[in-house]
């Protein structure tokens, strides 16, 4: 199924919300993107952890057809984890991998190639 011709901002709109994350991270220690400010709540570290998870889940398996491998349940339970670099490490390469399944109609094939 293609979604591009739908969607033909996908790119430019994943960009510049990674640009506003990146704008925001940088103004945060690592220790404050891991700050719970109660027991209950998610850190902004476990939202990066959902969001990459959200986006991998949502366009690179279930547009693009790869594999499904989230585990949220524990993403969400993290007291604690990579620094802010990493985080937006993972963002990134989930975003890459959405802008080429988007730009490929989902297929495997070549950029363009939307005979799937």
């Amino acid at each position: 199924m293609d979604l591009s011709p739908t969607y033909p901002s996908f790119s430019l709109e994943l960009a510049d919300a990674l640009g506003k994350i990146e704008h925001c991270l940088a103004q945060l220690t690592d220790e404050q993107v891991w700050w719970h400010s109660c027991e209950s709540t998610n850190s902004i570290g476990n939202l990066l952890l959902h969001l990459a998870g959200n986006l991998r889940q949502w366009i690179v398996s279930g547009f693009g057809g790869a594999a499904d491998v989230r585990d949220r349940p524990s993403k969400l339970a993290q007291r604690g984890g990579p620094g802010k670099q990493e985080l937006l490490g993972r963002l990134r390469s989930v975003g890459g991998e959405a802008k080429e399944k988007h730009e490929t109609g989902g297929n495997e094939g070549e950029k363009g190639d939307k005979s799937n």
